[in-house]
Protein backbone atom coordinates (compact mmCIF):
# COMPACT_ATOMS: atom_id res chain seq x y z
CA UNK A 1 0.00 0.00 0.00
CA UNK A 2 2.88 2.09 1.02
CA UNK A 3 4.62 1.49 -2.45
CA UNK A 4 1.33 2.39 -4.23
CA UNK A 5 0.73 5.77 -2.47
CA UNK A 6 4.62 6.63 -3.49
CA UNK A 7 3.74 5.73 -7.35
CA UNK A 8 0.44 8.12 -7.04
CA UNK A 9 2.43 10.25 -5.42
CA UNK A 10 5.03 10.42 -8.07
CA UNK A 11 2.52 10.33 -10.46
CA UNK A 12 0.97 13.49 -9.31
CA UNK A 13 4.13 15.67 -9.49
CA UNK A 14 4.65 14.42 -12.79
CA UNK A 15 1.18 15.76 -13.61
CA UNK A 16 1.86 18.96 -11.67
CA UNK A 17 5.30 19.62 -13.55
CA UNK A 18 3.48 18.66 -17.04
CA UNK A 19 0.75 21.22 -15.74
CA UNK A 20 3.01 24.35 -14.84
CA UNK A 21 5.04 23.91 -18.28
CA UNK A 22 1.91 24.01 -20.43
CA UNK A 23 0.20 26.83 -18.54
CA UNK A 24 3.72 28.23 -18.96
CA UNK A 25 4.38 27.98 -22.60
CA UNK A 26 0.43 29.60 -23.26
CA UNK A 27 0.92 32.41 -21.16
CA UNK A 28 4.41 33.37 -22.47
CA UNK A 29 2.69 32.89 -25.98
CA UNK A 30 0.01 35.04 -24.90
CA UNK A 31 2.59 37.80 -24.06
CA UNK A 32 4.29 37.42 -27.36
CA UNK A 33 1.23 39.01 -28.82
CA UNK A 34 1.10 42.14 -26.57
CA UNK A 35 3.17 44.76 -27.33
CA UNK A 36 5.27 45.41 -24.30
CA UNK A 37 7.37 48.08 -23.67
CA UNK A 38 10.76 47.10 -22.71
CA UNK A 39 13.09 50.34 -21.85
CA UNK A 40 15.86 48.45 -20.64
CA UNK A 41 17.62 44.63 -20.71
CA UNK A 42 20.16 42.98 -18.71
CA UNK A 43 22.27 43.55 -22.32
CA UNK A 44 22.27 47.34 -20.74
CA UNK A 45 24.29 46.69 -17.93
CA UNK A 46 27.51 45.34 -16.83
CA UNK A 47 29.05 44.57 -13.46
CA UNK A 48 32.17 45.53 -12.53
CA UNK A 49 34.76 45.22 -9.65
CA UNK A 50 36.89 48.15 -8.41
CA UNK A 51 40.41 47.69 -8.45
CA UNK A 52 41.67 51.32 -7.93
CA UNK A 53 40.33 54.35 -7.36
CA UNK A 54 42.64 56.97 -8.86
CA UNK A 55 41.16 60.16 -7.35
CA UNK A 56 38.46 61.60 -5.13
CA UNK A 57 37.87 65.22 -5.23
CA UNK A 58 35.65 68.32 -4.99
CA UNK A 59 34.62 70.32 -8.47
CA UNK A 60 32.01 72.60 -9.36
CA UNK A 61 28.34 71.70 -10.56
CA UNK A 62 28.20 74.88 -12.65
CA UNK A 63 25.61 76.14 -10.51
CA UNK A 64 27.70 77.45 -7.48
CA UNK A 65 27.59 73.65 -5.70
CA UNK A 66 30.37 71.02 -5.36
CA UNK A 67 30.13 67.38 -6.48
CA UNK A 68 32.52 64.81 -5.48
CA UNK A 69 33.98 63.52 -8.66
CA UNK A 70 35.80 60.05 -8.62
CA UNK A 71 38.10 58.56 -11.40
CA UNK A 72 38.29 54.58 -10.61
CA UNK A 73 40.01 51.57 -12.34
CA UNK A 74 37.47 48.83 -12.67
CA UNK A 75 37.38 45.30 -13.67
CA UNK A 76 33.98 43.89 -15.87
CA UNK A 77 33.34 40.69 -14.58
CA UNK A 78 29.97 40.00 -16.65
CA UNK A 79 29.49 39.55 -20.07
CA UNK A 80 31.43 38.60 -23.15
CA UNK A 81 34.19 41.78 -21.94
CA UNK A 82 34.54 40.24 -18.64
CA UNK A 83 38.24 41.14 -17.93
CA UNK A 84 38.07 43.97 -19.76
CA UNK A 85 39.52 46.92 -17.72
CA UNK A 86 37.95 50.36 -17.47
CA UNK A 87 38.53 53.95 -16.30
CA UNK A 88 35.23 55.26 -14.56
CA UNK A 89 34.74 58.74 -14.04
CA UNK A 90 31.80 59.56 -11.79
CA UNK A 91 29.85 62.32 -9.94
CA UNK A 92 28.17 62.23 -6.26
CA UNK A 93 25.78 65.10 -5.83
CA UNK A 94 24.40 63.91 -2.54
CA UNK A 95 26.62 61.40 -0.60
CA UNK A 96 23.21 60.70 1.53
CA UNK A 97 21.11 59.40 -0.99
CA UNK A 98 23.89 57.91 -3.71
CA UNK A 99 25.88 55.19 -4.02
CA UNK A 100 28.89 56.32 -1.41
CA UNK A 101 31.50 55.60 -0.46
CA UNK A 102 33.46 53.85 -3.28
CA UNK A 103 36.53 51.86 -2.04
CA UNK A 104 38.71 49.56 -3.82
CA UNK A 105 36.86 45.81 -3.65
CA UNK A 106 33.15 47.11 -4.24
CA UNK A 107 31.07 45.36 -7.03
CA UNK A 108 28.70 48.04 -9.03
CA UNK A 109 26.10 47.53 -11.52
CA UNK A 110 27.23 50.02 -14.88
CA UNK A 111 24.65 50.90 -17.40
CA UNK A 112 26.20 51.04 -20.55
CA UNK A 113 24.25 53.28 -23.46
CA UNK A 114 25.62 53.78 -27.00
CA UNK A 115 26.15 57.07 -28.56
CA UNK A 116 26.89 57.71 -31.92
CA UNK A 117 28.89 54.70 -31.58
CA UNK A 118 31.01 55.62 -28.15
CA UNK A 119 29.95 53.49 -24.83
CA UNK A 120 28.99 55.91 -22.17
CA UNK A 121 29.43 54.34 -18.63
CA UNK A 122 27.27 55.46 -15.91
CA UNK A 123 27.25 53.58 -12.49
CA UNK A 124 23.46 52.58 -11.33
CA UNK A 125 24.46 51.02 -7.84
CA UNK A 126 26.24 48.60 -6.11
CA UNK A 127 26.01 44.60 -7.17
CA UNK A 128 23.76 43.09 -4.33
CA UNK A 129 22.94 40.11 -5.67
CA UNK A 130 26.24 38.00 -4.82
CA UNK A 131 24.52 38.69 -1.13
CA UNK A 132 21.45 37.64 -2.00
CA UNK A 133 22.62 34.81 -3.47
CA UNK A 134 24.88 34.02 -0.30
CA UNK A 135 21.74 34.30 1.92
CA UNK A 136 19.31 31.83 0.00
CA UNK A 137 22.49 29.47 -0.05
CA UNK A 138 22.16 30.06 3.88
CA UNK A 139 18.53 29.69 4.21
CA UNK A 140 18.36 26.72 1.81
CA UNK A 141 20.94 24.85 3.89
CA UNK A 142 19.10 25.65 7.22
CA UNK A 143 16.10 24.33 5.75
CA UNK A 144 17.71 20.98 4.31
CA UNK A 145 19.49 20.82 7.94
CA UNK A 146 16.43 20.97 10.02
CA UNK A 147 13.57 19.55 7.81
CA UNK A 148 16.22 16.87 5.89
CA UNK A 149 14.26 15.46 2.68
CA UNK A 150 10.92 17.30 3.69
CA UNK A 151 13.15 20.77 3.83
CA UNK A 152 14.00 19.74 0.38
CA UNK A 153 11.01 19.42 -0.56
CA UNK A 154 9.94 22.31 1.00
CA UNK A 155 12.16 23.95 -1.42
CA UNK A 156 10.44 22.76 -4.36
CA UNK A 157 7.52 23.43 -3.70
CA UNK A 158 8.95 26.93 -2.67
CA UNK A 159 10.04 27.07 -6.98
CA UNK A 160 6.97 25.84 -7.75
CA UNK A 161 5.01 29.12 -6.08
CA UNK A 162 7.05 31.57 -7.64
CA UNK A 163 7.46 29.78 -11.22
CA UNK A 164 3.64 30.23 -10.99
CA UNK A 165 3.57 33.70 -9.76
CA UNK A 166 6.14 35.24 -11.96
CA UNK A 167 5.39 32.97 -15.16
CA UNK A 168 1.75 32.93 -15.06
CA UNK A 169 0.33 34.96 -12.71
CA UNK A 170 1.97 37.88 -13.38
CA UNK A 171 1.30 37.34 -16.92
CA UNK A 172 -2.09 36.27 -16.08
CA UNK A 173 -2.73 40.14 -15.04
CA UNK A 174 -1.64 41.61 -18.26
CA UNK A 175 -3.49 38.88 -20.33
CA UNK A 176 -6.97 38.85 -19.06
CA UNK A 177 -9.30 42.12 -18.26
CA UNK A 178 -10.61 40.30 -14.84
CA UNK A 179 -7.76 38.55 -12.82
CA UNK A 180 -9.55 37.76 -9.73
CA UNK A 181 -11.06 34.23 -11.17
CA UNK A 182 -7.55 33.79 -12.26
CA UNK A 183 -5.96 34.58 -9.31
CA UNK A 184 -8.17 32.70 -7.21
CA UNK A 185 -7.78 29.75 -9.54
CA UNK A 186 -3.62 29.77 -9.58
CA UNK A 187 -3.99 30.74 -5.74
CA UNK A 188 -5.89 26.87 -5.41
CA UNK A 189 -3.28 25.50 -7.78
CA UNK A 190 -0.23 26.54 -5.19
CA UNK A 191 -2.21 25.27 -2.20
CA UNK A 192 -2.32 21.81 -3.48
CA UNK A 193 -0.12 21.67 -5.56
CA UNK A 194 2.48 22.99 -2.84
CA UNK A 195 0.99 20.20 -0.52
CA UNK A 196 1.45 17.42 -2.49
CA UNK A 197 4.96 18.47 -2.77
CA UNK A 198 5.94 18.62 0.68
CA UNK A 199 3.08 15.88 2.34
CA UNK A 200 2.66 13.38 0.11
CA UNK A 201 -1.02 11.76 -0.10
CA UNK A 202 -1.29 11.15 3.77
CA UNK A 203 -4.27 12.34 5.69
CA UNK A 204 -2.87 14.82 6.98
CA UNK A 205 -2.33 16.50 3.64
CA UNK A 206 -5.77 15.82 3.09
CA UNK A 207 -7.30 17.84 6.09
CA UNK A 208 -4.54 20.58 5.06
CA UNK A 209 -5.28 21.36 1.72
CA UNK A 210 -9.08 20.84 2.92
CA UNK A 211 -8.59 23.53 5.38
CA UNK A 212 -6.70 26.21 3.84
CA UNK A 213 -9.34 25.80 0.78
CA UNK A 214 -11.90 26.88 3.33
CA UNK A 215 -9.67 29.50 4.66
CA UNK A 216 -8.86 31.17 1.15
CA UNK A 217 -12.14 30.92 0.03
CA UNK A 218 -13.11 33.29 3.09
CA UNK A 219 -10.34 35.59 2.39
CA UNK A 220 -11.60 35.62 -0.82
CA UNK A 221 -15.16 36.82 -0.32
CA UNK A 222 -13.98 38.92 2.45
CA UNK A 223 -11.67 40.71 -0.02
CA UNK A 224 -14.57 40.92 -2.92
CA UNK A 225 -17.40 42.47 -0.12
CA UNK A 226 -14.76 44.82 1.06
CA UNK A 227 -13.09 45.89 -2.10
CA UNK A 228 -16.67 46.45 -3.20
CA UNK A 229 -18.49 48.27 -0.03
CA UNK A 230 -14.86 50.26 0.56
CA UNK A 231 -14.90 51.57 -3.30
CA UNK A 232 -11.41 50.57 -3.67
CA UNK A 233 -10.60 51.57 -7.10
CA UNK A 234 -6.75 50.20 -6.97
CA UNK A 235 -5.29 53.46 -7.41
CA UNK A 236 -2.95 53.43 -4.64
CA UNK A 237 0.64 55.03 -6.10
CA UNK A 238 2.10 56.35 -8.62
CA UNK A 239 2.76 52.89 -9.73
CA UNK A 240 -1.14 52.56 -10.37
CA UNK A 241 -0.81 55.65 -12.30
CA UNK A 242 1.69 53.77 -14.86
CA UNK A 243 -0.37 50.78 -14.79
CA UNK A 244 -3.18 52.40 -15.81
CA UNK A 245 -1.72 54.61 -18.45
CA UNK A 246 -0.09 51.39 -19.94
CA UNK A 247 -0.58 51.59 -23.96
CA UNK A 248 -2.71 49.10 -25.28
CA UNK A 249 -3.43 46.86 -22.13
CA UNK A 250 -6.04 47.29 -20.14
CA UNK A 251 -5.13 46.08 -16.66
CA UNK A 252 -7.65 45.47 -13.63
CA UNK A 253 -6.17 47.66 -10.88
CA UNK A 254 -8.90 46.27 -8.14
CA UNK A 255 -8.27 43.11 -9.22
CA UNK A 256 -4.63 43.33 -8.29
CA UNK A 257 -5.53 44.31 -5.02
CA UNK A 258 -7.46 40.88 -4.56
CA UNK A 259 -4.49 39.32 -6.31
CA UNK A 260 -2.40 41.04 -3.45
CA UNK A 261 -5.18 39.54 -0.52
CA UNK A 262 -5.32 36.36 -1.31
CA UNK A 263 -1.85 35.50 -2.45
CA UNK A 264 -0.91 37.70 0.31
CA UNK A 265 -3.28 35.61 3.16
CA UNK A 266 -2.33 32.31 1.21
CA UNK A 267 1.58 31.72 2.82
CA UNK A 268 -0.22 32.17 6.46
CA UNK A 269 -3.45 29.84 6.07
CA UNK A 270 -1.16 27.41 4.87
CA UNK A 271 1.45 27.47 7.25
CA UNK A 272 -1.40 27.32 10.40
CA UNK A 273 -3.44 24.37 8.33
CA UNK A 274 -0.15 22.34 8.00
CA UNK A 275 0.87 23.16 11.71
CA UNK A 276 -2.39 22.46 12.86
CA UNK A 277 -3.04 18.94 11.06
CA UNK A 278 0.78 17.49 11.42
CA UNK A 279 -0.29 18.65 15.80
CA UNK A 280 -3.17 16.61 15.39
CA UNK A 281 -1.73 13.48 13.55
CA UNK A 282 0.69 13.25 15.72
CA UNK A 283 -2.13 13.11 18.30
CA UNK A 284 -3.73 10.75 16.91
CA UNK A 285 -0.83 8.23 17.06
CA UNK A 286 -1.23 7.92 20.89
CA UNK A 287 -4.91 6.26 19.95
CA UNK A 288 -7.11 9.19 22.16
CA UNK A 289 -10.58 9.27 21.38
CA UNK A 290 -12.30 11.54 19.39
CA UNK A 291 -13.46 14.19 22.03
CA UNK A 292 -10.20 14.28 23.46
CA UNK A 293 -8.93 14.92 19.76
CA UNK A 294 -11.40 17.65 19.46
CA UNK A 295 -10.77 19.11 22.81
CA UNK A 296 -6.78 19.41 22.01
CA UNK A 297 -7.55 20.74 18.22
CA UNK A 298 -9.27 23.75 20.10
CA UNK A 299 -6.92 24.16 22.67
CA UNK A 300 -4.10 24.08 19.65
CA UNK A 301 -6.73 26.50 17.91
CA UNK A 302 -6.30 28.73 20.89
CA UNK A 303 -3.20 29.25 21.27
CA UNK A 304 -2.12 29.75 17.22
CA UNK A 305 -4.82 32.07 17.32
CA UNK A 306 -3.57 34.44 19.79
CA UNK A 307 0.05 34.13 18.54
CA UNK A 308 -0.76 34.47 15.27
CA UNK A 309 -3.11 37.38 14.71
CA UNK A 310 -0.23 39.28 16.34
CA UNK A 311 2.26 37.82 13.73
CA UNK A 312 0.10 38.63 10.85
CA UNK A 313 -0.34 42.35 11.71
CA UNK A 314 3.38 43.28 13.05
CA UNK A 315 4.12 41.13 9.59
CA UNK A 316 2.02 44.13 7.30
CA UNK A 317 3.20 46.42 9.95
CA UNK A 318 7.12 45.83 9.17
CA UNK A 319 6.23 46.05 5.48
CA UNK A 320 4.75 49.50 5.68
CA UNK A 321 7.08 51.02 8.37
CA UNK A 322 8.19 53.90 5.88
CA UNK A 323 4.97 54.57 4.90
CA UNK A 324 3.66 55.28 9.07
CA UNK A 325 6.97 56.94 9.41
CA UNK A 326 5.93 59.19 6.99
CA UNK A 327 2.55 59.34 8.53
CA UNK A 328 4.16 60.59 11.52
CA UNK A 329 6.20 63.36 9.37
CA UNK A 330 3.69 65.13 8.49
CA UNK A 331 0.97 64.59 11.26
CA UNK A 332 -1.16 63.25 8.77
CA UNK A 333 -5.24 63.40 10.67
CA UNK A 334 -6.76 60.32 11.63
CA UNK A 335 -9.88 61.19 9.75
CA UNK A 336 -7.37 61.61 6.24
CA UNK A 337 -5.84 58.22 7.38
CA UNK A 338 -9.25 55.83 7.82
CA UNK A 339 -10.41 57.55 4.71
CA UNK A 340 -7.94 57.47 2.47
CA UNK A 341 -7.52 53.86 -0.28
CA UNK A 342 -3.72 53.62 0.39
CA UNK A 343 -3.96 53.51 4.00
CA UNK A 344 -7.93 51.32 3.88
CA UNK A 345 -6.31 49.14 1.68
CA UNK A 346 -3.07 48.09 4.00
CA UNK A 347 -5.65 48.11 7.38
CA UNK A 348 -8.02 46.22 4.98
CA UNK A 349 -5.36 43.51 3.86
CA UNK A 350 -3.99 43.17 7.69
CA UNK A 351 -7.36 42.03 8.75
CA UNK A 352 -8.52 40.10 6.13
CA UNK A 353 -5.31 38.31 5.90
CA UNK A 354 -6.07 37.49 10.25
CA UNK A 355 -9.56 36.72 9.81
CA UNK A 356 -9.40 34.20 7.13
CA UNK A 357 -6.82 32.32 9.61
CA UNK A 358 -9.17 32.66 12.32
CA UNK A 359 -12.15 31.38 10.01
CA UNK A 360 -9.82 28.41 9.54
CA UNK A 361 -9.73 27.66 12.63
Amino acid sequence: MKKFKTWIWLGLLVLIATTSLTLDTYFQQRLDNIDLVHVLTNDDFITVDVIEILEESLVSDGFDGEVINISMVVAINSSQRRGEQLTLNIQVHDPEVEFYPIVAGDSLLVNVQNVQGENIYSVVTYQRERGLLLLFILFALSVIIIGRFKGLRALFALGFSIHIILRMLIPAILVYESIMLPAFLFSVYILVGSFIIIGGLTNKTFHAVFGSLFGLASSSLLALFFLQSLRMTGILNEQSFFLLNVAGIDIDLTGILFTSITVGSLGAIMDVSMSLASALEELNVKNPSIKEIVNSAFTISADMIATMTNTLILAYVGSSLGMLVLMAVYGQPSLFIFNSEFYAFEIMMGYIGTCAYRDWE
